[in-house]
């Protein structure tokens, strides 16, 4: 089978099955289409964000503690998706024949980090108030005196003048584990919960 044909089939399956099944159980709209590059060795697919999702950020629902798998990006279930999508297709059928299929990641977090910090700096300059400790509409401070965004689950180190170090960010699902959590004050924790699950 030619390469433009797996791809229209697997595109039409996870549109058709997978997309519902994200909705429904992840609460994610998604908009996207899958792509294929092939050789003779591997089928390589990928995706690419028709229009941006709802959330970029998905508590992993076998996860109630404070650990370090409790939080995932979005591409991880999109990746998760894409397996699910060509086992359904049956156009892998043996493992030993070629090429192999291979999901490869795309999605890129940096991508999305200067804008989000541009959206802080924004925030930070007109917000009404010097007070250092204000709750600023699109990210949580914590504890620890970092801020998260609520769009991206970034967390970022600020300055001492109160300006994000746009170098030193961290997605939470990399950060967070029960000492983090347990340090912060039951404020900070329903609005983590709040926004993130």
């Amino acid at each position: 089978m030619d390469s433009n044909r797996k791809e229209h089939i697997v595109n039409r399956i996870f549109n058709s099955i997978f997309l519902p099944k994200a909705k429904n159980e992840w609460g994610i709209d998604l908009n996207l289409k899958l792509n294929l590059v092939s050789d003779k060795k591997y089928d390589r697919w990928s995706f690419e964000f028709l229009s941006p999702p709802n959330k970029l950020i998905l508590k992993n629902p076998d996860e109630n503690g404070w650990n370090y798998n409790r939080y995932w990006f979005v591409s991880r279930l999109i990746r998760h998706l894409i397996r699910e999508s060509l086992d359904y297709s049956g156009i892998y059928n043996d493992e030993d024949t070629f090429p192999h299929k291979k999901v490869v990641s795309t999605f890129l977090l940096d991508r999305l980090i200067p804008s989000d910090i541009r959206q802080y700096n924004s925030e930070y300059i007109n917000k009404e108030t010097s007070e250092r400790n204000a709750q600023l509409p699109s990210f949580i401070r914590d504890n620890y005196g970092n801020v998260t965004s609520k769009k991206l689950a970034v967390n970022y180190n600020l300055a001492p003048d109160g300006r994000i170090l746009d170098d030193e960010w961290y997605f939470l699902g990399d950060i967070e584990n029960p000492d983090w959590w347990d340090s912060l004050d039951d404020d900070v924790k329903r609005e983590f919960v709040k926004y993130f699950g």
